[in-house]
């Protein structure tokens, strides 16, 4: 099995529940630890009383909008684990926009529209065997200006990804991202998602380098 071939499962993994195609090759912001609280392997409880902690100053509709985001989050995070393309993608907006990190083939970083971010993800459930019950993607802050809500979210990606080989091979990263949602007919969507932080990956447990 040759080290391209994971390299590109890795890069074309979308990010489970923003639609970040590019850029989920990234683990721990600043090579960090970070308490993992498993979606749904007895975590929800302390997900809930951490937003409920962090949600302590905002007004009662910034409340409900990260209510509301969140669920969206997750309905879009479980359409991926399903491996359904129209679900992973319902709550981005027509007029979707990624902002990738600079890196090594983009010094400036990518601009990455919704089509673009479609080819991606098909290509990422092509190469995704499983979803771990400990991938889970948290808003960390919100604010509202009107109709428009901007997000911080933390997300903890672990799967298993096929190689070249057609071998599994368990993937950890993680990455943080400041995001816009609007407000519309449709309720919350997904406007724009620019990446924050990257960290390093985790290949079968061990680091590695794309």
């Amino acid at each position: 099995m040759k080290k391209y071939f994971l390299t590109m499962a890795l890069l074309l993994v979308a990010a489970i529940a923003t639609g970040t195609g590019l850029a989920d090759a990234v683990a721990q912001p600043n090579g960090t630890s970070r308490p993992t609280m498993g979606a749904r392997a007895g975590g929800d409880s302390d997900r809930e009383r951490l937003a409920q902690a962090q949600q302590a100053s905002l007004s009662p509709a910034e409340r409900m909008a990260w209510r509301e985001i969140q669920e969206r989050i997750d309905r879009m995070s479980h359409g991926e684990e399903a491996k359904d393309l129209q679900a992973a993608m319902h709550f981005m907006a027509d007029d979707y926009t990624l902002y990738t990190l600079p890196d090594k083939e983009s010094p400036n970083g990518k601009v990455v529209n919704k089509q673009q971010i479609a080819v991606y993800k098909k290509q990422n459930l092509d190469s995704l065997y499983s979803t771990s019950p400990e991938t889970h993607t948290d808003i960390e802050s919100l604010s509202m200006k009107g109709n428009i809500a901007t997000i911080v979210i933390h997300q903890h990606y672990v799967r298993t990804i096929r190689g070249g080989d057609g071998s599994p091979h368990e993937a950890r990263t993680s990455v943080r991202h400041r995001e816009t949602w609007i407000y519309t007919e449709r309720g919350w969507l997904q406007k724009s998602v620019q990446e924050l932080e990257r960290g390093p990956v985790f290949l079968d447990g061990q680091p590695y380098n794309p």
